[in-house]
């Protein structure tokens, strides 16, 4: 018995890590410049969030860039939940412009231009966690021009941090030692 429970433990932390769960958000304001779109306001607040992989597939990769998936958006703009249907997000390197383009519906992207927000290469990248200062922010359709022409006040920020789920390692290293001292406790009696 004791075999098999020191066996399953060793097993159980040979399980390679997963990739874990990142939420990106961010708030702010957008300037009195910027024009009333469905997902923009003149001096209106903004807000989003959505979850990524913190070691994402590439759907696409290039020199200075990636594109993957990532779910849970949520955009509120003054408060109310704007409805979005996107699922696909690009992360650009700083020689490209540092940031992110996030496919909010099939033909509007938020194009949010930070220092780079994952380690190389992108055709293998990892998402590095931490808070990040917006140059540079703009709420357009998916064919406007790549210059940037901003629309939010400065200040603002955005977020990547850990989901709050467990790795899978981690749950079944929990389990067994539950098992194991279950079994333990059963043995003593």
């Amino acid at each position: 018995m004791r075999f098999f429970f020191l066996s399953g433990l060793f097993l159980l932390s040979m399980v390679p890590a997963l990739a874990v769960p990142y939420t990106v958000s961010s708030s702010g304001t957008f300037l009195g410049s910027a024009p009333a779109t469905f997902f923009t306001a003149p001096n209106g607040t903004f807000s989003f969030s959505f979850v990524v992989d913190s070691n994402p597939s590439p759907s696409s990769s290039g020199a200075s860039f990636f594109r993957t998936v990532f779910s849970d958006l949520t955009y509120r703009l003054n408060g109310s939940i704007v409805a979005t249907s996107g699922n696909e997000i690009g992360f650009v390197t700083d020689a490209g412009d540092g940031g992110l383009v996030i496919r909010a519906t099939p033909s509007f992207d938020i194009d949010l231009r930070t220092s780079q927000l994952f380690s190389l290469p992108t055709s293998a990248p990892t998402i590095l966690p931490g808070s990040y200062a917006i140059r540079c922010g703009q709420f357009v359709t998916a064919s406007a021009p790549f210059a940037c022409t901003n629309m939010i006040a400065s200040g603002s920020l955005l977020s990547v941090g850990a989901a709050g789920v467990p790795e899978p390692g981690t749950v079944g290293l929990g389990l067994m030692g539950l098992v194991g001292m279950w079994a333990w406790r059963r043995r003593v009696r």
